[in-house]
């Protein structure tokens, strides 16, 4: 299985990008301030995740997914939970 890297940039003080490439498409995942997500690819936005409790720690029950399909609905549950509550 190949590695991914994956590059985190600061977009202002309280977002945040990841971005990654696979099979050269560019992925980017960018959380902001209201802990929700968005997904692009090459730019195109293909999935949005929302808490749905408002909290801003790893202990929500609650999201609401957006996506294209269930292939990339998975790809930003994991995003979300890998990177949302990152300080």
């Amino acid at each position: 299985m190949d590695k991914v890297p994956i590059k985190q940039n600061r977009v202002q003080l309280i977002e945040k990008v990841q971005s990654f490439s696979i099979n050269g498409d560019v992925y980017k995942f960018e959380k902001d301030y209201s802990y929700s997500g968005t997904l692009k690819i090459n730019d195109n936005k293909i999935a949005i995740i929302r808490n749905l409790d408002n909290t801003n720690i790893n202990l929500t029950q609650r999201i609401r997914i957006e996506a294209i399909n269930d292939d990339i609905a998975s790809l930003i549950a994991v995003m979300y939970q890998t990177f949302v509550f990152e300080k």
